[in-house]
């Protein structure tokens, strides 16, 4: 059937950036396409989600889709591939950031239609059995691939695929711009004002570098600096939390998941958000710190660089470098000219940020 088109989750009530980011992209196709979005029934197992829940909190939140996908049941598996045989879809569009998925997702697409890939990770953070392997098979029913990173691109390469790759800089979600654009509340913090506050966002992983920029804080030339830190995190965090509390007043960590709602006031609390990551493919907590106003200093990890326009919209520093992420972060909150830039240099970048541009990518170079 022509123009009929299905995205495959997750999408909300499952929270975090995959959902966000399918969320989005569905609310452009359905503006030009008739979209179906097939939700998931079950997403990860324990094993692979050490955090409190895997839906969002807020009482209000949406439900996208009809929630059939279920990632450890091969036997469902087979009536999905059969389901999507017989309503004969143009273009089926899926992320991938994990090849625990590739099994499913092997089983389930069809060879004569456009599979198009969201790469957010072509091979995972951390180590996994036949990752490679999983992910090369599942490459094979693969027509399209899209990543929100060059280096995603160089993996591709890598592992010799052959078919249409294009790259898009991460979008802004449109629910945070529309946020950021009410009023905000205000939230007193418990970090005396003296210091210059600046920002750590979202879930805690030991690849985001969070101890590279505790290092950096104990270094004399931030004594003036505070760091509130929003996000819960992924398994055992006692020993993250007893180098926290060694700073007493000059660090609060607000230790769990943070409600879409509460971001824009959290986001204010601070002039310059960091992105202290060991490696990286993309993130959509830059473009939120964008959609804040608030300039952003990253690693030159993945594709991270790529969203920064350096000494206009933030800073790029070496990974596991504590002493050059200092130094940036004293550059900035000591430069008036380089956040002047910032304000005016963010709103043009982002206006290039956006889910209708991506759409339009995959028209053009995919499809």
């Amino acid at each position: 059937m022509k123009n009929d088109w299905l995205l495959l989750g997750p999408n909300s009530p499952y929270r975090g950036g995959i959902a966000a980011f399918n969320d989005a992209i569905a609310f452009e196709i359905q503006k030009k396409y008739n979209l179906t979005i097939w939700n998931y029934k079950h997403l990860y197992p324990s094993f692979l989600f050490p955090g409190s829940s895997q839906f969002r909190p807020e009482i209000n939140a949406k439900e996208l889709g009809l929630r059939i996908l279920h990632s450890t049941h091969p036997l469902q598996w087979e009536s999905i591939r059969k389901q999507i045989s017989k309503d004969k879809y143009e273009v089926i569009l899926f992320p991938y950031w994990h090849p625990f998925f590739a099994p499913m997702l092997i089983r389930i697409l069809p060879t004569n239609t456009k599979n198009i890939m969201f790469g957010h990770n072509i091979l995972p953070h951390e180590s996994f059995p036949f990752s490679t392997q999983l992910t090369k098979a599942l490459l094979r029913k693969v027509t399209g691939v899209i990543t929100l990173g060059k280096s995603e691109l160089k993996q591709l390469q890598k592992l010799e695929y052959k078919g249409k790759m294009a790259y898009h800089l991460s979008p802004i979600y449109p629910e945070y711009v529309e946020r950021f654009q009410k009023p905000i509340p205000t939230i007193e913090l418990p970090i005396d004002k003296q210091y210059r506050k600046i920002l750590f966002f979202g879930i805690i992983r030991p690849y985001k570098g969070l101890e590279v920029l505790l290092k950096a804080l104990e270094m004399e030339k931030l004594n003036h600096v505070a760091l509130i830190i929003a996000g819960e995190a992924y398994g055992n965090s006692k020993d993250l939390l007893e180098k926290v509390e060694k700073f007493k007043d000059r660090v609060y960590w607000i230790n769990r998941y943070i409600s879409d709602d509460e971001v824009p006031a959290i986001m204010q609390q601070a002039e310059l958000v960091i992105l202290p990551y060991l490696h990286a493919t993309s993130t959509g907590v830059l473009p939120i710190a964008y959609c804040a106003g608030k300039p952003t200093i990253v690693t030159n990890v993945g594709g991270l660089p790529e969203l920064v326009i350096k000494d206009y919209t933030g800073d790029i520093v070496p990974p596991n470098h504590p002493e050059a992420l200092a130094d940036a972060i004293c550059k900035w909150l000591t430069n008036n000219e380089l956040m002047q830039r910032a304000r005016q240099k963010i709103p043009e970048l982002l206006a290039t940020m956006t889910f209708s541009e991506l759409l339009r990518t995959i028209e053009r170079e995919l499809l």
